[in-house]
């Protein structure tokens, strides 16, 4: 275990000093196992991360089940089993459907730089016109203002602008100026202009979620403390039951998904056509 550890380390090392300073030469490998060789490039066209800290984790099990991998492939390889008739069928089967949507992928980016699956607010328009009935919400959903204090004076004082209809930009950008309430404030903003479902809701507590379902719009919770510095409150916007026709701005996004999707399965069977005709003609 110990000396698994210590390959991992040496080889996160050895991948980050190619990756930051780069090399001339060839690049060294990252890992080794038998004739399997896992270089930098490979790793760093094999894993996407979002942080320092995610890459580190996405790299350490890349690593793992690269290891594994190869390990089973070495003694694969030992065994003869690359000579066997079905492997061989297999093998060629993958190959074609690698480079089949490899050019797809291809051709897909080169469709979507130009342009042609983005949908214009008339389209929507149009096909909201035709199909207004089928846009329904599934479930319950709420727009809610959420506001954090650090303290029980600084929450009641939130709590007394909710309850005078204060708009809900306004409470939050004054919560977000309290010491280390920016983000968590700042982060409630997408709650108060558009409806969510209450599992979308990340609420804090059971309670929360009771009064939640209980309240009406604009009513206001009372102040629930989470810890000792930390407070929240809310206030319900409006709410929608299931069963509601969505008005055309919230049926907006999902017609503008539907109809990405219609222009991308139809640029997808132009391009089978295509191919299967240009295959037709070369018999």
């Amino acid at each position: 275990m110990n000396r698994r550890h210590d390959h991992l380390k040496t080889s996160l090392m050895l991948f980050f000093s190619v990756w930051v300073y780069g090399c001339s030469r060839p690049e060294p490998p990252i890992a080794q196992l038998g004739k399997s060789v896992l270089t930098a490039s490979e790793l760093r066209r094999s894993i996407s991360y979002t942080s320092p800290e995610d890459s580190l984790t996405k790299v350490a099990l890349y690593l793992e089940d690269w290891l594994t991998t190869a390990a089973l492939y070495e003694q694969a390889m030992r065994e003869d089993i690359d000579k066997d008739s079905l492997t061989a069928l297999l093998i060629e089967k993958s190959r074609r459907k690698i480079i089949a949507q490899r050019f797809v992928d291809k051709k897909a980016a080169e469709a979507a730089h130009a342009g042609k699956f983005a949908v214009d607010s008339s389209e929507v328009m149009t096909y909201f016109g035709a199909h207004s009935n089928e846009f329904v919400f599934y479930e319950p959903q709420f727009r809610i203002v959420r506001a954090y204090a650090p303290t029980q004076d600084a929450i009641f004082a939130l709590r007394q602008k909710l309850v005078a209809g204060e708009p809900a930009d306004a409470v939050l950008s004054e919560a977000a100026r309290m010491p280390l309430m920016t983000n968590i404030n700042l982060a409630q903003k997408k709650f108060s202009t558009a409806f969510f479902p209450i599992r979308q809701l990340q609420l804090e507590s059971e309670v929360l979620r009771g009064l939640l379902e209980r309240m009406r719009p604009k009513d206001v919770s009372p102040i629930a403390k989470l810890n000792d510095s930390l407070f929240v409150v809310l206030r319900l916007e409006d709410r929608v039951e299931q069963g509601m026709t969505k008005n055309f701005e919230q049926a907006y996004p999902d017609i503008q998904e539907r109809l990405r999707l219609q222009k991308e399965k139809e640029f997808f069977n132009i391009l089978v056509r295509n191919a299967k005709s240009n295959a037709e003609a070369v018999k």
